[in-house]
This record gives structure tokens, C-alpha cells and sequence, in this order.
């Protein structure tokens, strides 16, 4: 019964939506704000916390955000990494950057603003650091707006949720 209870608790976590129990590293963008650049009003909001899987090996915590609309399903994914110290938050950022430049095809941009650190990664989103946080926000491929996803609406959204972290 007990181990019943825990896997309802943990299902109950998996699909909480837009009210108190969404991390609060889940609403440092709201549903509008992320819905707007593709015409999206009313998106429901989903969070579930893990642990980080790290490039590096550093442990830390991962929350997964997921910006869904009831006819398309995913418009946006976010994710928030929070770890030890900003010196590793530093070594897993570059990392993952490494990473994604290895990607053929792949074409991406050091970007400048309220951060330590960011990359608009093309239609991978944009990876940004900011002391021991690395935020990264991605548009699902397909929508019928996906063209108004452009390097400076990813800016913006990066901006805004550098200044809440």
C-alpha cells in the first residue's frame, strides 16, 4: 500500500500543472510569454524535478518544464539546471556548448546580455548561464508559427528568465 501512495505521489508529481506545486524554476516564464511568439494563447504548464545528468559528473538538480497547448501537445520545453557552485555550473555550461558545436549543421552564436554567459544553438533554443543556473528553452519543431521563433525572441525569453534566476 505504502509503495503504492509513493508511486500516486510521484505520478501526481509528474503532471502537476500551472498552480503551486510547478517549481518556481518553472514559472520564471509564464505560459503567455512563451505561447506569444507563435500565437499560442492558454498553454498549460507541467514541471518534474531529477537529478542533473551531468557531462562533467557534477551532481546537482534538473527541472523540466514543458509548455503544452491541448490540440498540438509540447509547444516549448524548458529546463533549469541548478548546481553546486557557479565554477561548476562554468565547466558543465562549456561543456554542453562543446557539445552542441560538434552537432554538423549546427550553427551557433555567443549572445550578449543580463547573464554570464549564453549561446542562441539555431532551432536547439538558446543555453544560457547565469551564476550556478544553466537555463536552456527550446520551440518544438513543427508548429505552424515556428518561423517567428527567431534568435531575437530567444534572446528576450533568455533575458527575462536570467533576471528571475
Amino acid at each position: 500500500m505504502v509503495l503504492l501512495c509513493a508511486l500516486l505521489g510521484a505520478l501526481a508529481l509528474t503532471t502537476t500543472t500551472a498552480s503551486a506545486g510547478v517549481s518556481k524554476q518553472c514559472k520564471l516564464l509564464s505560459p503567455a510569454d512563451v505561447g506569444r511568439p507563435v500565437g499560442m494563447k492558454h498553454l498549460s504548464l507541467r514541471g518534474v524535478t531529477t537529478s542533473n545528468p551531468s557531462l562533467t559528473g557534477v551532481k546537482g538538480r534538473l527541472v523540466l518544464c514543458d509548455f503544452r497547448y491541448p490540440s498540438t501537445g509540447t509547444v516549448a520545453s524548458s529546463s533549469v539546471a541548478t548546481l553546486p557552485s557557479a565554477g561548476a555550473a562554468r565547466k558543465e555550461f562549456s561543456a554542453q556548448v562543446h557539445r552542441e558545436q560538434r552537432q554538423p549543421g549546427l550553427k551557433t552564436r555567443k549572445l550578449s546580455g543580463p547573464w554570464d554567459d549564453a549561446y542562441w544553438l539555431g532551432h536547439d533554443g538558446i543555453l544560457v548561464l547565469k551564476g550556478r543556473y544553466i537555463f536552456h528553452l527550446q520551440y518544438a519543431d513543427g508548429l505552424a508559427k515556428f518561423s517567428a521563433v527567431t534568435q531575437g525572441v530567444l534572446s528576450g525569453l533568455g533575458a527575462k528568465a536570467a533576471r528571475r534566476l
